[in-house]
């Protein structure tokens, strides 16, 4: 019994963090997107795709696409090179943070009540798809560990929401090429 009140003591204490680390990262977000630049400005492009296999899954306004920003606005590699890793590291942070959520989510939701995880399961099975579809496409952050905790098993509805994740991704590439091309 002890031990389910500290895990759940646990789990309502980093539902906090993150939450504070939502709101520090929205109010900070000039902060935090100057220093991401400046590491992946020093560190170049293995630090750009680790920044984006990171921040592809992370509780943060900052989305991967700054690291890719920072390397575009240095102009010394070759822009498919650098969507080709963008690409390629945001499909490994996809898998990583969907299989960290698969193999540990049964143990984080062993310590919630039972009909509560029931009704969570339910409105994932309903929802589950298009919430994963819009946070995909949105700037709200994207929490693919999400649909690895309800065990997302739809082989198709995975495939959507990473070919849509994806399909931002090259747009969003696209454009900052598009604007860094024709300002500087």
């Amino acid at each position: 019994m002890i031990k389910k009140r500290v895990v759940k003591f646990l789990m309502f204490s980093l539902n906090i963090i993150i939450l504070l680390l939502l709101i520090w990262s929205l109010i900070n977000y000039k902060i935090l997107s100057k220093e991401v630049t400046k590491l992946v400005m020093f560190g170049g492009l293995t630090i750009m795709v680790i920044f984006v296999i990171l921040l592809e899954g992370m509780p943060l306004f900052l989305g991967p696409s700054v690291s890719v920003l920072a390397i575009l606005a240095m102009g010394v590699f070759n822009p498919w090179l650098i969507l080709f890793l963008f690409i390629l590291s945001a499909l490994v942070g996809n898998v990583f943070y969907f299989y960290l959520g698969y193999f540990s989510g049964e143990k984080i939701l062993k310590y919630f009540p039972k009909e509560n995880v029931k009704k969570y399961k339910l409105f994932f099975k309903k929802y589950g798809r298009n919430m994963m579809i819009i946070m995909a496409i949105s700037p709200i952050p994207y929490l693919p560990t999400i649909a690895g905790v309800f065990k997302m098993n739809s082989k198709l509805h995975i495939a959507e929401t990473l070919i849509v994740r994806m399909l931002r991704h090259v747009v969003v590439f696209f454009f900052l090429f598009f604007v860094i091309s024709h300002v500087g």
